[in-house]
C-alpha cells in the first residue's frame, strides 16, 4: 500500500510539473529537443527504402499501383512533417506517447513501430499513415473529456496501422481509377458514383478499426462507460469545446455600453441540433449512431469493474493538458480569420483564467482584425479592395453569418454583425487602448493601437466629435433635466387648468383627461433614449498627451495615404506606374535576406492530373543550389532557411520555418494593400532581431508537363518589420524550365534586391 501511495505521489508531482503551464502568461507550443530522423530524411529515401521490402505483385499493373501508392503515402506525410505544423517533444505529444505506452505495454514490438505526433490544427480528427505514424489534432484533444476517450481514439488509429488500411484505401483507389475511364464514366456511371465506390470502402476500414480497435482498448484498465462520450465528441465536433452563455456585459464597461437589440434574445437564438450528416453513400465514415451502436454491442459482453478513466496520469493533468490545446486553438481560429470562434473561446477559458494576458490580446487581435477587414470590406477607406474566397472566407465576414450558427456562440457572431464599421473600430481601439494599460511596453499591441487610430481618422476628424463626459454621466444629467422639465411642464400645465384645489370639480372631462396626460409625461430612467456610445468611449482619455498625439498621428497617416492614392490616381502617378513597369527591374538596395527554403513542383497533366514528386524533389535541390551560388555572384548576404539544412539537434531553426510559413500564409491573404501585421508578429521580430535581417525572400517554380513544359516562376520579397512586399518576378513561360533558365532568373532577382535606387526614381 506504502509503495502505490508512493508512485502516485511520484506520478502526480512528475506529471504536474511535467507540463506545468504559466497561462496568465501562456506561450504557444513549439518542438523542443531532438527532431526525429523522419523530419528530416528526404522523401526519395524513404521511397527508395521501402521499395526494397515491397513484395513482388502477380500482376504489372498491380505492382505498378503498389509503387504509386508508396510513393504518394511517402510525399504526402512529410509534406506535413516538414511543414513544422506537427510537433515533437511537446506536453500534448509527450502527454499521447504516455498514454500510448499505456495501451501497447503488453505490445513492446508494436509500440517500437509506431510514433505519435500532435499536430497545429483546430480540426477536430486524428488519423494514421502507411508509414506508422498516428498523427492527433489539438483540436481533438480539446474537446476530450478525459484520458480514456483519447486511448480508445489511439486504438482505433493503431488498428489502422496494424491492418494496413492506409495503403489498403490507396489501392482501391488507384484500382478505381485505373478501370475508370473518363468514356466508362460518361456511359456507365458518374463521377459521384466513382465517390461512393471510393467511400464504401474506406466505410468497412473504419468499421474494421473500431472492431480492432476497441480489442485493444479491452485489454487496458480504461474505463468502459467513457467509451459513448467519444462519439459524442464525434457528433457534436462543429460546436466550440465548451457551452457557456455569452453575456452582454463581458465588453460593457462604464465607457461603453451596447444597445440591447445588438445582442440576440434567448428564445431566439438558435439551439443546439445534430450536426448536419451528409448523404450516407457520400460520407468516408459510418454513421455515428451505428458507430456508437456496434460499440456498445461489444462493451455489453465486458465488466466494467476495477476500470479508470484515468490511468497513466491523474484528472488534473489531464484538464492542464486539455487546456493547453484550448489555449492553442485560440490562435488557430485567429490564424483562420475566425475571430468570433477566437472571441468566443477566449471567454470560456477567461471565466478558468480572468488574469490571462495571453486571452485579452487574443481577443484584441481577434477585434483588430475584423475591424481592419469590415472597413475594407465596407468601402470605407478610399483604397478598399475586395477579397475572394482565397483569401478570407467570406462566410465569417458575412452581416448573415450568425444564422448558421448553433449555441450560445452565436452570440458573439451576431453582435459583431450589428457593429457599424464606425462603432467597430471605436470599440476595437477601446478594448485595445485598456489592454496596453496593462502591459504598456508591449509592442505588438502598442502597434496596433497606432494603427487603429489610423482606421479611426476614417470615421472622425477631429476629437471634439467625441465628448468628455462619460456615458454615465451624461445619463444621469439627461435624466434629471428631462425629469425637471417634465415635471415644471405639469407644474405649468396644472396652474393654467387648476388654480386651486377647489376649481377641481368645475374642470371639464376634456380638461380632466388633458391634466392626467401631463402627468404622465414625467419621464423616468427606462424611457430615456440610447444615445451611441462611440461618442462618449474616449471621455476619461480624451485631452491625455498619448490620446491626442495618436489622434493626429492617425489624421497624418490618412492624410498622407489619401494624397499618395490621389497621385496615383492622376495622370503624372499613372504615367510613373507605367515607366516603373516598362523599366521593370526594381532597386532594392538590400544587402542581407533570409530566404524561405525555395519551392519547386512539376505536375504531369494527364486523365488524373498527379504530381511528379520525385522530380520536384530533384529540382527543388537544384533550385537552392542555384539560389546561394548566385547570391555569392550577386554579392547578397543570404541566411537559408530550410529543413534540407537543419541539423537534427535545431528544434528552434525547425520552429522559425513554421512562424515564417504562418506569417506568409497570412500576409498573402491580407492582400496588397491592407497593411496589416500579422498575428504572429512578436514571434517574427524575435527571428529579425535574432538574425538582424529584415527582409524575407520566397522564389518558387510551378511546372506543368502537358505536350509541352509550362512554367511559371515568382520572386517576392517581404519586409518582415511592415508586411509590405516587393514582387520582383511573376513570369509565365511555354518551355522547358531548364538549369539555365532557372539560373537566369534567379541571379536577376537577386541583383534588383542588391542593387541601389537610382536617386531621380
Amino acid at each position: 500500500m506504502l509503495k502505490f501511495n508512493f508512485s502516485i505521489l511520484l506520478s502526480f508531482y512528475f506529471g504536474s510539473f511535467l507540463f506545468a503551464q504559466d497561462f496568465n502568461h501562456y506561450e504557444l507550443l513549439k518542438s523542443t529537443g531532438s527532431i526525429p530522423q523522419e523530419f528530416l530524411t528526404p522523401s526519395s529515401e524513404k521511397y527508395k527504402k521501402e521499395l526494397e521490402n515491397l513484395p513482388k505483385a502477380s500482376k504489372a499493373s498491380d505492382q505498378k499501383d503498389q509503387e504509386q501508392c508508396y510513393l504518394e503515402n511517402n510525399f504526402v506525410v512529410d509534406d506535413l512533417l516538414q511543414s513544422a505544423n506537427v510537433l515533437f517533444n511537446d506536453p500534448i505529444t509527450k502527454y499521447i506517447n504516455q498514454v500510448a505506452d499505456e495501451l501497447l505495454k503488453n505490445e513492446p514490438e508494436l509500440r517500437k513501430k509506431v510514433r505519435f505526433y500532435a499536430v497545429r490544427s483546430s480540426t477536430v480528427n486524428a488519423f494514421a499513415s502507411n508509414q506508422g505514424i498516428v498523427f492527433v489534432n489539438i483540436g481533438l484533444l480539446a474537446q476530450l473529456e478525459n484520458e480514456a476517450q483519447l486511448a480508445f481514439i489511439l486504438a482505433h488509429e493503431i488498428a489502422h496501422i496494424q491492418h494496413k488500411h492506409a495503403l489498403d484505401l490507396s489501392m482501391k483507389i488507384q484500382t478505381i481509377n485505373r478501370y475508370s475511364s473518363r468514356s466508362d464514366l460518361i456511359k456507365n456511371t458518374s463521377f459521384g458514383d466513382k465517390i461512393v465506390a471510393n467511400n464504401y470502402y474506406s466505410k468497412e476500414l473504419e468499421s474494421e478499426a473500431d472492431q480492432e480497435g476497441l480489442k485493444l482498448y479491452l485489454t487496458s484498465s480504461y474505463s468502459l462507460k467513457d467509451l459513448d462520450g467519444v462519439f459524442d465528441v464525434l457528433q457534436y465536433s462543429y460546436l466550440p469545446f465548451d457551452i457557456l452563455p455569452f453575456e452582454k456585459t463581458f465588453f460593457e464597461n462604464e465607457f461603453i455600453t451596447f444597445p440591447d437589440d445588438y445582442f440576440l434574445l434567448e428564445e431566439d437564438m438558435n439551439e443546439i441540433n445534430r450536426e448536419y450528416e451528409e448523404e450516407a453513400s457520400k460520407s468516408i465514415h459510418p454513421s455515428i449512431d451505428k458507430r456508437r451502436a456496434a460499440c456498445a454491442e461489444i462493451v455489453a459482453q465486458h465488466h466494467s469493474t476495477d476500470r479508470k478513466s484515468f490511468v497513466v496520469h491523474t484528472a488534473e493533468v489531464f484538464m492542464n493538458i486539455r487546456d493547453i490545446a484550448r489555449f492553442e486553438l485560440t490562435y488557430y481560429y485567429l490564424q483562420a480569420f475566425r475571430y468570433q470562434d477566437a472571441i468566443y473561446a477566449s471567454y470560456i477559458l477567461l471565466q478558468k483564467y480572468p488574469n490571462s494576458f495571453f486571452l485579452k490580446k487574443i481577443i484584441a487581435k481577434a477585434l483588430y482584425g475584423f475591424t481592419k477587414f469590415k472597413n475594407e470590406l465596407r468601402g470605407v477607406k478610399t483604397y478598399s479592395i475586395s477579397y475572394s474566397n482565397d483569401g478570407i472566407d467570406s462566410d465569417y465576414m458575412s452581416r448573415n453569418t450568425y444564422k448558421k450558427v448553433e449555441g450560445p456562440s452565436q452570440q458573439v457572431y451576431y453582435f459583431l454583425s450589428r457593429l457599424k464599421p464606425n462603432e467597430l473600430t471605436v470599440f476595437a481601439l477601446r478594448y485595445v487602448w485598456d489592454l496596453t494599460l496593462e502591459q504598456a511596453d508591449d509592442i505588438e499591441l502598442n502597434h496596433i493601437k497606432k494603427d487603429l487610430f489610423l482606421e479611426l481618422a476614417y470615421h472622425y476628424d477631429k476629437r471634439s466629435e467625441f465628448s468628455t463626459q462619460s456615458i454615465l454621466e451624461i445619463e444621469a444629467a439627461e435624466l434629471a433635466q428631462q425629469q425637471q422639465d417634465s415635471i415644471d411642464k405639469v407644474n405649468a400645465a396644472n396652474a393654467v387648468t387648476s388654480p386651486n384645489a377647489s376649481n377641481s370639480n368645475k374642470l371639464s372631462k376634456y380638461d380632466k383627461i388633458k391634466k392626467q396626460q401631463n402627468k404622465q409625461e414625467v419621464i423616468t430612467e427606462e424611457k430615456i433614449e440610447e444615445v451611441a456610445y462611440s461618442k462618449y468611449a474616449f471621455s476619461d482619455v480624451l485631452n491625455e498627451t498619448a490620446f491626442i498625439d495618436l489622434f493626429s498621428g492617425g489624421q497624418l497617416d490618412k492624410k498622407e495615404r489619401s494624397a499618395r492614392n490621389e497621385y496615383y490616381n492622376s495622370s503624372a502617378g499613372r504615367a510613373e506606374v507605367r515607366k516603373r513597369k516598362k523599366r521593370g527591374a526594381l532597386a532594392l538596395g538590400i544587402d542581407s535576406v533570409l530566404a524561405y527554403a525555395p519551392y519547386y513542383v512539376k505536375i504531369l497533366d494527364g486523365r488524373t492530373p498527379k504530381v511528379d514528386h520525385l522530380a520536384s524533389e530533384k529540382k527543388q535541390v537544384i533550385l537552392t543550389e542555384l539560389l546561394l551560388k548566385n547570391a555569392k555572384i550577386a554579392n547578397l548576404d543570404v541566411v537559408l532557411l530550410s529543413n534540407r539544412n537543419v541539423s537534427a539537434a535545431d528544434a528552434e531553426a525547425f520552429n522559425e520555418l513554421r512562424v515564417l510559413s504562418d506569417w506568409m500564409s497570412q500576409q498573402n491573404r491580407f492582400g496588397g494593400s491592407l497593411f496589416m501585421k500579422s498575428f504572429n508578429q512578436d514571434q517574427v521580430d524575435a527571428i529579425v532581431k535574432k538574425y538582424g535581417v529584415k527582409h524575407l525572400l520566397f522564389t518558387g517554380v510551378a511546372s506543368l508537363q502537358r505536350n509541352k513544359t509550362h512554367w511559371l516562376y515568382w520572386s517576392v520579397v517581404f519586409d518582415l518589420t511592415t508586411g509590405q512586399y516587393s514582387v520582383l518576378k511573376k513570369a509565365y513561360y511555354k518551355k522547358k524550365d531548364t538549369k539555365t533558365q532557372l539560373n537566369a532568373h534567379l541571379f536577376d532577382a537577386l541583383f534588383q534586391i542588391k542593387s541601389k535606387p537610382k536617386k531621380h526614381y
